[in-house]
């Protein structure tokens, strides 16, 4: 799953629009529409989040929340009690509050012909099984760990590492043939071997790079190939940027 698109394709084994139609009375090309409303903001919000790595590791923490992967793999759990109310954190952790939520659920509407209470009945589902299929996502190219920050150190006391066993030294014989006969022949000692230089540890494979390249990779999951017309993009965005403000 490259992007917010194809997660959202992948949901409930492919079968996410057909199921969240059936569930809510509507027809797939209403789902289809919801759902093409609700992302660019859903996204725009994510990656407002890769804003730095601290507010990323909020979100990783937040959508590695258990119930968002069930929400993600199953119709059942998506509409649950239990899952609805891990979407509804989900978006105000997104979002910052519900009236928020609210402003951009009728924002939504005002694009794709339902009402604003239905898409912000929809809004906690769809996030929920985004954050579930965002964090398996994840997970799978190791980059929910890359950020994760150093453990503190407890408060017992620390544990003495057992002793390692030296390490062989490849050494060049220096101490044999005709310098160990002369230094022998004059009783002097032969100097003792010369340890070869340590090489460097090599790279570990598959590496997913620093923090900047950590975020980059990232942005480009969370992207949306939702389309949207250039005018509805600067509202959008003006409506995010006064509910983020400066702070956020």
């Amino acid at each position: 799953m490259s992007n917010l698109g194809d997660i959202v394709k992948a949901a409930h084994g492919g079968q996410f629009v057909n199921e969240l139609s059936e569930r809510r009375g509507l027809a797939p090309w209403q789902t289809e529409a919801a759902v093409e409303a609700l992302s660019p903001a859903l996204a725009t919000a994510l990656a407002h989040a890769c804003r730095s790595p601290d507010a990323l590791r909020s979100v990783i923490a937040a959508i590695g929340e258990p119930r968002h992967k069930t929400s993600f793999e199953s119709v059942e759990s998506a509409h649950s009690d239990e899952g609805v109310a891990a979407g509804d954190t989900i978006v105000v952790h997104l979002f910052g509050s519900a009236a928020a939520a609210g402003e951009v659920s009728q924002f939504a509407a005002r694009g794709c012909g339902l009402r604003a209470d239905v898409l912000q009945s929809l809004l906690p589902v769809f996030a929920s099984i985004v954050a579930g299929g965002l964090s398996s996502t994840l997970a799978e190219r190791g980059l929910d760990v890359a950020l994760a920050p150093t453990e503190p150190p407890g408060d017992s006391a620390p544990v003495e590492p057992a002793p390692a066993e030296p390490a062989p030294v490849a050494a060049r014989p220096t101490g044999g043939g005709v310098i160990g006969f002369l230094a022998s022949l004059f009783g002097l000692r032969a100097p003792p071997p010369v340890a070869e230089p340590a090489q460097p540890a090599p790279a570990p494979v598959g590496a997913v790079g620093g923090e900047d390249e950590v975020l980059v990779r990232i942005r480009r999951i969370v992207a949306t190939d939702a389309p949207m017309a250039g005018d509805r993009k600067a509202d959008l965005d003006e409506l995010l940027g006064r509910i983020f403000g400066p702070e956020r």
